[in-house]
Order: C-alpha cells, then sequence, then structure tokens
C-alpha cells in the first residue's frame, strides 16, 4: 500500500471540504450584493412631479408573479424585483430632499409600478 493513504485522514478531508464551501458561500453572497450596481438590469422607468408628491413609473414585464421589494437608505429608493432565487431587475434612484419617505404608496397594474412619495409640507 502506498505511504500516502497511511496518512490520508477522512475528518481533515471533511473539514478543509467545509470549509471551502463556506468560502463559496461567501463569495456567492458578495457577488450577489455587488449586482446590485451591475448596468443592464435596470428596469425601464419614468419620474415626474406634481404639486404634491413625486411619482415613479416602473416598467417590470414578467412580474405578475414576482417579489417586488423597495426600501429607502441614505435618501435613495432602492427596488428589487425577483422571481424565485433569480433577480430579474433593479433599480436605485436618488430622492429629493423634500421627499416624505415615510408615507410611500406603492400601487401594481399588470407590470407596470407606481410609486408615489409625497412632498414635505
Amino acid at each position: 500500500m502506498p505511504a500516502y493513504r497511511e496518512f490520508w485522514d477522512p475528518e481533515i478531508e471533511i473539514r478543509l471540504l467545509l470549509h471551502r464551501m463556506e468560502e463559496m458561500r461567501k463569495l456567492a453572497e458578495r457577488l450577489r450584493n455587488n449586482m446590485l450596481y451591475i448596468e443592464g438590469e435596470e428596469p425601464l422607468y419614468s419620474f415626474h412631479e406634481t404639486e404634491k408628491a413625486y411619482v415613479f413609473i416602473v416598467d417590470a414585464p414578467y412580474s405578475n408573479t414576482c417579489d417586488i421589494r423597495a426600501k429607502i437608505e441614505d435618501r435613495k429608493l432602492l427596488i428589487s424585483i425577483t422571481k424565485g432565487n433569480n433577480v430579474l431587475y433593479r433599480l436605485i434612484l436618488s430622492l429629493s430632499s423634500d421627499a416624505d419617505t415615510s408615507k410611500i404608496e406603492i400601487d401594481r397594474v399588470k407590470w407596470l409600478i407606481r410609486i408615489v412619495i409625497p412632498k414635505i409640507e
């Protein structure tokens, strides 16, 4: 029997494999988080301002059975549209300083998403 077989320890192999799997999971998570800034996955959208609010219309085709998430961080509106584990679209929109971020309204009609952010009076 070759000498290298005498020093082989399956427990060490399993620990190394688990360590590598954890490194790969962290790398995949980091890549998934960085995809927020990739161009080309941004949906079409339009913006208009009224006397009382800012209105965003986002075109999100194939979103009938999708998960739509919107959140605000640092005066930016972050919109993520996913279907299962697949990210379809991500959008980052800068908000004006007079936007009242505590009273956002979001409606969806078929594949269009309407986001209304009132102005601070």
